[in-house]
């Protein structure tokens, strides 16, 4: 991991962060994080390099219909 992303979601009313990105590198995120900087998803890459193949939240992995046609 290299670094966290410099793109947040902000609320316009109260100016908090409420969505954060953490990256491997600059075209790979690996995880959600919410406001507070907890991972809520985590990307996981196999076949391709910058496509992942599923997502892990609420401990669930997930294959979204762009990853599946991707891969």
């Amino acid at each position: 991991m290299e670094h966290e992303t410099h793109e947040h979601v902000r609320n316009p009313r109260t100016i908090a962060v409420v969505q954060g990105w953490l990256y491997a590198d600059a075209l790979r995120p690996i995880a959600e994080l919410d406001g507070n900087g907890t991972v809520v998803s985590q990307f996981v890459y196999g076949s391709r390099a910058n496509v992942p193949d599923f997502l892990i939240r609420d401990g669930r992995a997930t294959v979204s219909a762009p990853m599946r046609a991707a891969a």
